[in-house]
């Protein structure tokens, strides 16, 4: 990527890749204008974010169930989702301790609708685990989201939303990555 005109340089590189919400920070180099990304493959889409002072953003690492069709995980009744959040900052200021706050359709359960996060340092991020499990009944296949946002005070982040397929069982083709 070149960088064609006066932006200031990036202080931190997240990327996501194969329909997940979970950001991993990417080694990277700016020389000459030009930004060199170290980026993990995959197979059909990906994002990249190169920011230097941004509101905070949460990321989701979701375990227990397998991702199928178009990434999306693939649910079904009474299945429990282990779900770590990383909420990062990445900014020149300290945010305060705050709290994640986590949202989902009736029936969902999870052993608690917030966890109270540690402050976070400059361009560093903090980590939290929710445990969530579907509802024991399924009538119609459909996307459901899981819904998770940072809170500090007048600091917020963007809701990170994952949707998932919600079934009475995994489709056939579906690919276990856990």
């Amino acid at each position: 990527l070149t960088l064609r005109w006066p932006v200031a340089a990036p202080k931190m590189v997240l990327g996501a890749t194969a329909g997940s919400r979970q950001l991993t920070q990417l080694p990277f180099d700016l020389k000459d204008g030009k930004l060199k990304v170290t980026m993990p493959g995959f197979d059909t889409a990906a994002s990249l974010l190169a920011l230097n002072n941004s509101d905070p953003l949460v990321s989701l690492e979701i375990t227990g169930a397998p991702r199928g069709i178009a990434g999306l995980l693939d649910v079904t009744p009474n299945t429990r989702l282990k779900v770590a959040v990383t909420v990062w900052n990445p900014s020149s200021r300290k945010l305060p301790a705050g709290k994640v706050n986590f949202f989902a359709t009736p029936g969902w359960f999870c052993n608690t609708g917030e966890q109270k996060i540690a402050t976070i340092e400059p361009y560093s991020h903090q980590a939290v685990t929710f445990e969530v499990q579907s509802p024991a009944l399924c009538t119609k296949y459909t996307l459901k989201p899981l819904v998770f946002k940072y809170e500090s005070g007048k600091v917020t982040s963007t809701p990170c939303t994952e949707m998932l397929w919600w079934n009475n069982a995994a489709p056939k083709n579906a690919v276990s990555k856990n």
